[in-house]
């Protein structure tokens, strides 16, 4: 946006009040992508047009805004109570504008965050009661400002959804959120909001106590505002609580416990000012910088930016082709126990779910592909070609030639698997990442002839799975497939380890890669994805020839991973038997450090988890040098989100933009650097983010 459009913008009044008998309604408002706003029949809010904010968030500009609206209010003694709502359907306040916090020292911070629970205490100290009526996300500042207010009520919608997320930004509730929070709920449920950022939807806030009532959506109409001013005498609910919960491993989580413990011992203002202190010394940590460089990637990949594909806008029918009737069975039993679960958590209501499932089709044959926009191929990772061939063949011949056909490929050329096709430029590879249907890992990989148009199709649905989306490209001469990159080489590293003896069972693999602070295992990576997999990838890729050779002398022992119930870890209906001795592994471990020809040529004896930040770190520079992925911040999402690198480091580009001396002075053993880490880490004025 021009700045001439932001100033235009603040221009705009926000914050709309207006009395509907003795009630004062006060509405909030952002002005959203080329929409004149309104709200019902009654009133109309902003009737101008902006390209901006599609969600309403809080600045100084619009709390000082929402402040003299209640001040207003307050002051007419006809008012017997003030309801704040929001303009927007699906977003009552997302938070406070994330920009501020890069472009504002921490000293200032700590001011605005002064204002802000002046302006909250304001409500909560009104003359008149207060009650927020709540409909779409209701995030951070949003969350803050309802807890300030006396009484809330909440619509029962797929978009309602509460949380307070500073904390995945390295950050603490700025507005009162740390005080008022764990006198709203019990003090257990308060320190797992605050602690992970986690999201309630509106019947789970109900049943916490956050909200006071929650509402069907058939009931809204003219008839609430009277029977929300029925509700404004009720007091606000009071909870005692006991203090318990485990801490989080950066600065964020243990300075939210010492403002919790502040709300529940300290009178006054001194927990709050407590909680200004710690979030304006946030915002100038590094775990903070880079969890909000993160944040704005991860906003990126989010975005439909690969073209238009109107057909698949609406997308509402799934078809899934088994032959095998006690596969057929399966898949049954999956969709069924899926969304019995969701309906148990509260994540989607009975009527919804049962309405989803008559949407997916588990047939037998090729037939009902006719009308098919969009077909994903999604056999085992590691079918020979010749399967995959078979039955692109049999989609060719049942679909319209310009419908995209999606292989889930790990590793394999695309261009291969394409070569028998009649069409190979509809032909996208997709990779998603482990664990299935937990992940928010996604990539599109192209070859040389995939047009744009079936990439965008392809994104569109991955976007509706609510992926994070990057796109690699992929050639014979010169093998893509980003997360392929990202995991062979924290595979080699762990062989390495293993063979020198650093390592000695599927426990230990994982504990070295969490030493190094990725979220999740190696090993238990490996299991989900399949070793043999991995193994048939890795030949591609002449940079990890002769040193995969331990997890290929698995392989050869029929440890192929969770599908055959013997990886790394041994498994029982399921289930990881991780406690119990596995004397297999152990002997085939003594076999191959024994029988191998095992050479170290990439990684030092004794770096250590160090070293498996700084190889996989060069897989991803390497990545984005040859032009296998076109952006840093396409390789830090993949890489937290492929592989788990270390969130509170940013990702692999931010990681050497912020720790370069650091990295140099500790990267002597490895050999193989791509030049493009070379550049940057002896080159203090490189980067890859100059915001």
């Amino acid at each position: 946006m021009e700045q001439s459009e932001k100033e235009a913008l603040q221009r705009v009044s926000c914050v709309q009040m207006e009395k509907y008998n003795d009630v004062a309604v006060i509405t909030l408002n952002t002005p959203g992508q080329a929409e004149s706003l309104s709200f019902g029949k009654r009133y109309t809010i902003c009737q101008k047009e902006f390209q901006y904010f599609q969600q309403n968030v809080l600045d100084e500009s619009i709390g000082e805004q929402l402040k003299n609206a209640a001040e207003t209010a307050v002051e007419d003694d006809n008012i017997v109570g003030v309801i704040i709502i929001s303009a927007k359907p699906k977003s009552f306040v997302a938070g406070a504008d994330i920009n501020i916090l890069e472009s504002t020292d921490g000293p200032e911070l700590f001011c605005q965050s002064r204002r802000c629970q002046d302006k909250f205490r304001k409500v909560e100290k009104s003359s008149v009661p207060v009650v927020a009526a709540v409909m779409g996300t209701c995030m951070g500042a949003g969350l803050e400002l309802i807890l300030s207010c006396h009484y809330r009520i909440c619509v029962d919608t797929d978009c309602t959804v509460f949380s307070l997320p500073e904390v995945r930004l390295g950050l603490l509730p700025g507005g009162g959120g740390t005080q008022r929070l764990p006198r709203q709920v019990a003090l257990p449920v308060a320190l797992d909001m605050l602690l992970t950022g986690r999201s309630v939807n509106a019947r789970r806030a109900y049943q916490i106590g956050l909200v006071e009532q929650v509402i069907d959506p058939v009931m809204l109409g003219e008839s609430d505002i009277d029977y929300t001013a029925s509700l404004v005498h009720l007091q606000e609910i009071a909870v005692n609580t006991l203090r318990s919960s485990p801490v989080g491993e950066m600065p964020a989580p243990y300075a939210i416990l010492e403002c919790v413990e502040k709300s529940m011992n300290c009178k006054g203002d001194e927990g709050y000012l407590f909680e200004s202190t710690e979030f304006g010394r946030l915002t100038q940590t590094r775990e903070s910088k880079a969890l909000i460089s993160l944040f704005h990637g991860i906003t990126k990949c989010k975005k439909q930016r690969f073209g238009e594909a109107p057909e698949l806008r609406y997308l509402i029918t799934v078809t899934i082709i088994e032959p095998n009737h006690q596969l057929r069975a399966k898949a049954n039993e999956y969709v069924e126990k899926h969304f019995l679960r969701a309906v148990e958590k509260g994540k989607i209501l009975p009527k919804k779910a049962n309405s989803a499932k008559r949407n997916i089709y588990i047939v037998e044959t090729y037939e009902e592909l006719q009308n098919a926009n969009i077909v994903l191929v999604a056999l085992p990772l590691d079918v020979p070609d010749e399967r995959i061939s078979g039955e692109i063949r049999e989609v060719e011949n049942r679909v319209a030639k310009t419908v995209p056909i999606l292989i889930h490929v790990f590793g394999k050329s695309v261009k291969d698997v394409a070569g028998s096709a009649n069409f190979p430029n509809r032909i996208v590879g997709v990779c998603y990442g482990v664990p299935y249907g937990t992940s928010k890992y996604g990539e599109l990989i192209r070859h040389e002839k995939t047009d744009t148009a079936s990439v965008a199709m392809a994104a569109l649905l991955l976007r509706k799975q609510d992926l994070y989306t990057i796109s690699s490209n992929d050639s014979n001469e010169r093998p893509g497939h980003y997360l392929v990159h990202c995991v062979l080489s924290m595979v080699s590293t762990m062989c390495d380890e293993f063979l020198n003896r650093n390592l000695n069972n599927a426990v230990e693999i994982d504990e070295f890669s969490k030493k190094a602070g990725f979220v999740g295992g190696i090993a238990e990576m490996c299991d989900l994805i399949g070793l043999s997999a991995i193994a048939k990838a890795s030949r591609r890729y002449l940079s990890y020839k002769n040193k995969l050779q331990f997890l290929h002398e698995l392989v050869r022992r029929n440890r192929h991973g969770e599908a055959v119930e013997q990886g790394f870890y041994v498994y029982k209906n399921g289930e990881k038997l991780e406690k119990i001795p596995d004397e297999s592994l152990k002997q085939s471990l003594k076999q191959a450090q024994s029988e191998l020809e095992f050479t170290v040529t990439t990684h030092s004896t004794t770096g250590g988890p160090q070293n498996l930040l700084h190889c996989v770190t060069n897989a991803a520079l390497h990545c984005y040098e040859q032009g296998i992925i076109s952006s840093p911040e396409e390789g830090d999402v993949g890489c937290v989100f492929g592989v788990g690198f270390p969130p509170s480091l940013g990702g692999p580009f931010h990681y050497v933009d912020q720790y370069k001396n650091k990295i140099k002075d500790n990267i002597a053993e490895v050999t193989d650097l791509c030049e493009l880490f070379k550049t940057h880490i002896t080159h203090g004025d490189k980067k890859f983010y100059y915001s």
